[in-house]
């Protein structure tokens, strides 16, 4: 990752990896809901979270992300949008933010104070 990038972060970044599912929100008046995507972090934030994935999804992309800590943390439903998208060593990596939108952005943002 750029030093550019890294200088855009507002939160310190914990490196945890966790298991997650991101459903791609489609418009909301649509019959047919979108597959979720299971996934793991690569690291995480108040503000984001940085997920490996399978199969890409387009920058700005909103989501539905659903969330179940280990070490009995919690599970949290966020609100996110994709924010870069990046196919590197390791695979298909994606930037997603938390929207302020998000259910459990309280208790989410608690984590990391």
């Amino acid at each position: 990752m750029s030093d550019e990038h890294k200088d855009k972060r507002r939160h310190p970044r914990l490196m945890r990896e966790e298991t997650l599912a991101v459903r791609p929100v489609s418009d909301p008046l649509a019959t047919l809901q979108l597959e979720a995507l299971y996934c793991s972090t690569v690291d995480m934030s108040a503000s984001g979270l940085q997920v490996r994935l399978d199969e890409p999804l387009d920058e700005g992309q909103l989501v539905d992300i659903w969330i179940a800590l280990l070490d009995d943390l919690g599970t949290y439903h966020l609100d996110g949008r994709v924010n870069w998208l990046r196919d590197g060593k390791e695979g298909l990596v994606a930037g997603i933010e938390i929207l302020p939108s998000s259910e459990n952005l309280r208790g989410w943002e608690d984590l990391f104070n």
